[in-house]
């Protein structure tokens, strides 16, 4: 099952379906909140779906960087493993007290889970002006023949720019505007309308802009900031480590744009949209469909695909992020309160009854003990 479809579901149970009532930022808390808790539970009942294994011979190791939680130690003797208890953890360590050296040890663990995403619905863009590039700060930036404007969504003016119209621009927090044109970044200070050239390096320092001048990275004021070099491209840094993109327009330090495609990129994963990329609007992609002309809003994210083998645990996770729906209406949950005491009960009752193989968990899709109503 899909994060989109677990959400869906969610609002089928708390009866809100399409509904504007929470934004996209707290339904994805909500989602991520469940889902950690009812991985922590089935931790906690010895279920072993998402084991990982670390293999080592050595006696003092480190934990590895996904671990979450410890499954079991076990040292390896011959064909079998019997289950190491002597051990303790120090400063992210493991320090086994028993067995011999070269002993070859196997540690179990669960993984630290994953944070959770979904695809917000395509929505059209409120603005659908023509050359439409960019919208930041209730300002839109407007492409037009040779020169970029700038359309005030509140006040409703226009202000012409000395900014040549480029491949690409962006409007960046600090109210800079970065366009690019073949191989070059070029800068408007929106308040000066005062135009920098910027070479052919750009980088973007939560969602500021600054660029390369000799050996120095400076900001638009010319202050220096950090000395070192930098190739040709555009980087997105904390100031002490550069990371140069495969896409030229940096939105912010976890999303840019990959030119003349539909894809973007957010916290390293490339996510695919509908529409052609035309710039960034209110934490989406703003996209254009070329045969309609008309403009959209498109996640910044992808859906992830959810897996376990048991039905019931899709139930309890979309009933519990339904309770976080409506308690924050205020509204009587103890119906659905009730129905989710009895999913996970049953899905509690699948595992025990399995534990001694911990991996053939009992289909409990149709299971009497659920009364019908997830049928």
């Amino acid at each position: 099952m899909t994060t989109r479809d677990l959400i869906l579901r969610a609002e089928q149970y708390a009866n809100k379906e399409n509904a504007d009532f929470y934004s996209y930022a707290e339904k994805v808390a909500m989602l991520n909140e469940s889902y950690v808790s009812l991985y922590q539970f089935l931790l906690n009942t010895g279920d072993k779906y998402w084991v990982k294994e670390y293999n080592t011979n050595s006696t003092i190791f480190t934990l590895p960087y996904d671990c979450y939680q410890i499954s079991g130690l076990y040292v390896k003797i011959g064909n079998r493993r019997h289950q190491v208890f002597d051990y303790e953890l120090k400063n992210n360590k493991v320090y086994v007290k028993t067995g011999v050296i070269n002993s070859h040890f196997i540690l179990e663990y669960y993984p630290t889970p994953t944070e959770l995403t979904y695809k917000d619905v395509l929505n059209k863009c409120p603005f659908n002006y023509d050359g439409l590039t960019d919208i930041n700060q209730n300002m839109a930036l407007i492409a037009g023949a040779t020169h970029y404007s700038i359309y005030d969504t509140v006040t409703k003016k226009t202000y012409e720019t000395a900014l040549e119209v480029g491949e690409y621009a962006h409007i960046y927090n600090d109210g800079n505007v970065v366009s690019y044109k073949d191989g070059n970044y070029k800068c408007l200070n929106i308040g000066k309308n005062i135009v920098i050239d910027l070479g052919n390096v750009l980088v973007i320092y939560n969602n500021s802009v600054y660029y390369k001048k000799g050996e120095n990275v400076i900001d638009v004021n010319g202050n220096i900031v950090s000395t070192i070099e930098l190739e040709a491209g555009s980087y997105i840094t904390d100031f002490t480590h550069y990371i140069k993109l495969d896409g030229i327009l940096p939105i912010n330090n976890y999303t840019y744009i990959i030119p003349d495609t539909d894809t973007g990129v957010t916290d390293g994963q490339k996510v695919y949209t509908q529409y052609a990329i035309k710039g960034y609007y209110n934490n989406a992609f703003l996209t254009k469909n070329s045969l309609t002309s008309v403009y959209f809003i498109e996640s910044l994210y992808n859906d992830v695909e959810i897996s376990y083998p048991n039905n019931i645990f899709y139930t309890v996770l979309a009933i519990d992020i339904a309770l976080k729906m409506r308690s924050k209406q205020g509204v009587d949950n103890s119906l659905l309160n009730q129905q989710y005491i009895m999913a996970r009960t049953a899905l509690f009752n699948s595992i025990e009854k399995n534990k001694g193989s911990h991996v053939k968990i009992k289909d409990v899709y149709e299971d009497y003990e659920l009364g019908g109503i997830y049928n």
